[in-house]
């Protein structure tokens, strides 16, 4: 669903505090290293026969003294004091230049106009950024069908009284209803298969460059996939779809996971960009812990 807003979510302001802090480190690192540095500088004369090394200092001569290749220490480390003073200059100005947005760039100003206003000053306006809970609440009142359920299927439901397949998914809905994560269960999407060529032949869909065991071409149709969740996360307003792959000790069932991985990346849709994966086998179910990491991690 594609809700209007007319600015994208804020930067991560973090990833900019982590530079900032991590170009300051260095810095640092620099400014040691510079201390310890040997003083003058090194010039390099180049002549066809070869590279020659100078030691410039104010008690040499202007042209330096020189330095022989068995010098290599030497040499090494005031072509090192030269290249840390150009990256130190560098460092400091993107350093300067971070801390002066983080200083003047308040976000949160753009949020304060609209949710400063009374309801009824808010019905009237069409807000350019949607607050968290609204964005949220209008995710979420998309109406679908799901899946069917077999009449023979386990009665399991999750904390908000909603039924799912697995004792697994149980714990995945939980745990993204505690962390406050929107999700659609089982929300259906619609993409782009490879099959064979007769199939797509009569159903009107195209080559998809790939070829049977045998070499026939394979083509590509839509078909309607049911991922076990569909997740929103409300800061980057991202999708993600979640699969939990629980029998994976059964051969053809992973076979099938495979083979849906596939499909996904077929659709632009890769592990960790647009698709988290979880799974388990008898012997190691899933671990909730693992459940949590992965929902703070990607959709929060």
């Amino acid at each position: 669903m594609n809700i209007k807003e007319l600015l994208s979510p804020d930067i991560d302001l973090s990833l900019l505090q982590a530079k900032a802090e991590e170009l300051f480190a260095a810095i640092e690192n620099k400014k040691r290293n510079l201390n310890n540095a040997p003083e003058g500088r090194l010039r390099i004369a180049e002549r066809k026969t070869g590279a020659y090394f100078f030691h410039v200092t104010e008690s040499s001569s202007q042209w330096g003294d020189y330095l022989a290749r068995t010098e290599s220490k030497a040499i090494a480390q005031l072509a090192q004091k030269e290249y840390d003073r150009a990256v130190l200059a560098e460092m400091q100005r993107e350093l300067n230049a971070i801390n002066r947005f983080l200083k003047s760039y308040h976000p949160t100003e753009l949020h304060k106009i609209y949710s400063g206003m009374t309801e009824i000053r808010k019905s009237y306006v069409r807000p350019i950024y949607l607050p968290d809970e609204v964005y949220a609440e209008r995710w979420l009142s998309v109406k679908y069908t799901g899946k069917a359920f077999a009449t023979d299927a386990p009665q399991l439901f999750t904390s908000r009284g909603e039924r799912v397949r697995s004792k697994s998914e149980v714990i995945i809905a939980d745990t993204l209803v505690r962390l406050g994560i929107p999700y659609r269960y089982e929300f259906p999407h619609e993409l782009k298969v490879c099959c064979r060529a007769r199939d797509y032949d009569s159903r009107g869909g195209e080559d998809c460059g790939k070829r049977n065991r045998n070499g026939s071409r394979r083509g590509r149709i839509s078909a309607v996939f049911y991922p076990d969740f569909t997740c929103l996360n409300l800061r980057t307003r991202r999708e993600f779809i979640w699969e939990h792959f629980g029998l994976m000790s059964d051969s053809e069932y992973a076979a099938n996971a495979s083979e849906k991985l596939e499909t996904y990346c077929d659709n632009g849709i890769f592990p960790g960009d647009g698709l988290l994966i979880t799974m388990e086998t008898q012997e190691r179910p899933l671990n909730p812990a693992t459940a949590e990491a992965i929902a703070k991690k990607y959709l929060l």
